[in-house]
């Protein structure tokens, strides 16, 4: 007569799986998302200015909003509520990032400083998204599938970074780069 063990899998908490699925779809949406704009951004400054510089003084403005709100953004992450952090970050993300596209096609001349406060403010707000999103994994997965839920986190979003650009090429191919701030705009929106 032999005994037969085996280790019982407790099905994840109700919720709480559910949780984790919603935070890294919104992860991976948004890393997708940034994609697009990284690549966007700067052919929309060369198609309407031809200037280099201006890009990158735009890059650099938008890389440097990012890390001064980093520097704040884990006293703000403690001081709210971490879900509504990530759904308003998204939120004011979608609406900075689609007037962008707005003032693009709306104007016959299309002026670069708008992208010079939309931008900076997207990518501040960003780094608050960021921020919440690491901290927020501890209370969605239990302690021994933590390793294992922040591992599925990251891969899924390295794998958006790489397709990213890719799609964002393609979609400012066929739309231009304002069409392509436009689905940014749009993939915040989703996540």
């Amino acid at each position: 007569m032999s005994v037969t063990t085996s280790t019982p899998v407790a099905p994840a908490p109700h919720g709480r799986g559910r949780g984790f699925r919603a935070l890294w779809a919104a992860q991976v949406l948004s890393v997708l998302g940034d994609s697009f704009s990284q690549l966007a951004v700067p052919l929309l400054v060369l198609d309407a200015t031809g200037s280099i510089a201006t890009a990158g003084l735009l890059t650099g403005a938008s890389g440097v909003a990012a890390v001064v709100a980093g520097l704040f953004a884990g006293v703000v992450v403690d001081r709210f509520d971490r879900r509504a952090l990530l759904v308003g970050a998204d939120v004011a993300r979608m609406l900075l990032l689609a007037a962008a596209p707005l003032v693009w096609w709306l104007a016959p001349t299309p002026p670069i400083w708008p992208l010079f406060v939309l931008l900076p403010l997207a990518a501040a707000i960003g780094m608050v998204f960021q921020v919440a999103a690491v901290t927020v994994v501890r209370g969605l997965v239990d302690g021994p599938e933590l390793t294992r839920a922040n591992g599925r986190l990251y891969a899924g979003t390295a794998l958006a970074a790489v397709a990213g650009p890719a799609l964002a090429g393609a979609v400012s191919g066929w739309w231009g780069p304002a069409g392509a701030l436009a689905v940014d705009a749009a993939s915040f929106g989703v996540s």
